[in-house]
C-alpha cells in the first residue's frame, strides 16, 4: 500500500506539470528566436539538417530525446519546422520555455520542454494526441508509439489489455484529470514513458457525466469500458 500511495504521488506530481487542456502555449518572434539559440552556436560547427538526418532516426516517442539543445534541433527538422515559445502549466502559474516541431519525415509534432532554472538544459519531451487551434478547436490527431508500446490515442481498454492488469486513473474536465496510479511491477511502472489520460468529446457526453470531476475511477469500472477514454499525452523527462 505505501509504494502505491508513492506512486501515486510521483504520478500526481507528473500530471500537473504535462496536463495540455490547462496548458496555454504562446511563440517567441522569429528575432527572439534567433536569441534563443544564438548562444549554442558560439564555437559549434553548424551541420546542415540533412546531414544530420542521415545518422538520427525519429520512428518512435524516445527517439527525439536524442536531441538536447535548440541548435541540434534545428539542424535535424530545419529551422522552417521549428517553433520557439512557452508553455503555462499548473493552473497558470508556471511557465516552462518550449520548443516545438514538426517532424517533415512523418509529421510528428513533439514538443521540447526547458528546465525552468537553466532554459538551455532540456527537462522533458511531450506528444499529445490533439492539436488545436487558437480557437481551441481539434485540427489533427497523431498517433506517436512508444518503445515499450503505448502510443498517443491509444484506447483505455486496449491499454488495460496491454498493462495486463487494471489501474486507477483520476477523473476528467479538472486540473489533473487523467493521471495514471501506478502499481508496482505492472507494465505501465516499467515504462519510462508516463501517460495522462483523456475522454474524446463526443455529441453526447451525458452517459458519462459521473466520470468528471476529482475522483477516481478504476478500469474494471463497466461505464469506463464504455467511454471514449484514451491517451492524450505522452511525457518523456530527461535523466541528469
Amino acid at each position: 500500500m505505501q509504494q502505491k500511495l508513492i506512486t501515486i504521488f510521483i504520478a500526481f506530481t507528473l500530471v500537473s506539470c504535462s496536463t495540455d487542456s490547462n496548458t496555454r502555449e504562446t511563440e517567441l518572434s522569429n528575432s527572439d528566436e534567433s536569441a534563443v539559440h544564438s548562444d549554442e552556436t558560439t564555437n559549434k560547427e553548424v551541420i546542415e539538417p540533412q546531414d544530420a538526418n542521415k545518422t538520427l532516426t525519429f520512428n518512435v516517442f524516445e527517439d527525439y530525446a536524442q536531441l538536447s539543445t535548440k541548435q541540434e534541433i534545428i539542424d535535424a527538422f530545419g529551422k522552417e519546422n521549428v517553433k520557439h515559445g512557452s508553455s503555462w502549466y499548473a493552473e497558470g502559474t508556471v511557465e516552462l520555455k518550449h520548443t516545438i516541431i514538426r517532424n517533415p519525415t512523418n509529421g510528428h509534432r513533439i514538443k521540447y520542454l526547458w528546465d525552468v532554472e537553466n532554459p538551455s538544459k532540456l527537462s522533458s519531451i511531450e506528444a499529445s494526441y490533439f492539436e488545436y487551434d487558437e480557437n481551441y478547436e481539434v485540427v489533427k490527431r497523431q498517433k506517436v508509439a512508444t518503445n515499450c508500446g503505448l502510443y498517443t490515442g491509444m484506447k483505455i481498454n486496449e491499454l488495460r489489455k496491454w498493462n495486463g492488469e487494471d489501474f486507477d486513473f483520476f477523473g476528467f474536465g479538472w486540473d489533473y484529470e487523467g493521471g495514471i496510479s501506478v502499481t508496482p511491477k505492472s507494465r505501465l511502472s516499467k515504462c519510462p514513458v508516463h501517460i495522462k489520460l483523456t475522454m474524446e468529446h463526443l455529441s453526447d457526453m451525458e452517459p458519462f457525466e459521473e466520470l468528471y470531476g476529482d475522483s477516481e475511477f478504476s478500469t474494471d469500472n463497466e461505464l469506463v469500458k464504455k467511454a471514449p477514454i484514451l491517451i492524450d499525452i505522452m511525457t518523456y523527462n530527461i535523466e541528469d
